[in-house]
């Protein structure tokens, strides 16, 4: 019983980090312009990634380069 409640956590983990359900995506989007980002600032080192592959996945544009501007 042990041994199958083991596999099946493995398992889940395994699920859950995506390595068994592997989705293809693309990262050939466009890059936004900065002005659709007005009210945030966009982080260097992340914009130069943004449209390559990171970790095996696409980054998006809002998602990573897009930071709240500190007051």
């Amino acid at each position: 019983m042990r041994i199958a409640f083991g596999f099946f956590a493995i398992f889940l983990m395994m699920a859950s980090m995506g390595t068994m359900f592997v989705e293809a995506e693309t990262c050939d989007q466009p890059i936004l312009q900065l002005s659709k980002c007005s009210k945030f600032l966009c982080d260097d080192s992340c914009f130069r990634e943004y449209g390559k592959g990171y970790n095996g996945k696409c980054i998006g544009y809002q998602a990573c380069c897009c930071k709240l501007l500190r007051k």
